[in-house]
């Protein structure tokens, strides 16, 4: 099933939490559609891991994090890199999503909480580097049946809400 595929997904050395206890670790916990605020009415961002779609299919843009933000990220810092998407169409296989940001050097902490970095990788809707930049620490905390991305830095703070189906309780 599901867990046991998530197993080969944890091969990093540096794990920062017991494999015992992050043995259910994968990307995909965290894969999902995050409202702002946690409002519904608001306004949407939704996170894939890298390089995927939000169907899971390979992006067919011409991105590359490690080329196009050099003096950001290196090919290690990426390993485990999560996607943020922007509603929006560019004329790639997006299903409606455009690639908006990079989050990187994603570490999971505990069972419950993922961190990483982002906001400075951020990208125009036609995949070419954005001029406004603004680099910030991220946490993603699992509570109940949601999961809340907080990210702080020098424009102040966000927090984004994914509500969890109950399929995806332990």
């Amino acid at each position: 099933g599901l867990a046991t595929s998530a197993v080969t997904v944890m091969k990093d050395e540096k794990a920062t939490c017991a494999e015992s206890d992050c043995r259910g670790f994968t990307l995909q916990n965290y894969v999902g559609e995050y409202f702002f605020g946690g409002n519904k009415q608001s306004g949407s961002i939704y996170v894939t891991e890298a390089g995927k779609t939000s169907s899971g299919t390979a992006y067919n843009a011409p991105v590359d994090d490690v080329k196009d933000f050099p003096t950001i990220v290196t090919k290690d810092d990426i390993k485990d890199a999560l996607w943020v998407w922007l509603p929006g169409n560019n004329g790639y296989n997006g299903n409606g999503w455009y690639l908006h940001d990079t989050i990187y050097k994603v570490q999971q902490k505990s069972p419950t909480l993922l961190v990483g970095y982002t906001g400075d990788m951020q990208r125009l809707k036609n995949g070419q580097p954005s001029p406004n930049q603004a680099a910030a620490e991220l946490s993603i905390t699992r509570k109940g049946n949601t999961q809340e991305m907080f990210l702080g830095g020098g424009f102040g703070t966000e927090s984004w809400v994914m509500y969890l189906d109950d399929s995806s309780q332990e």
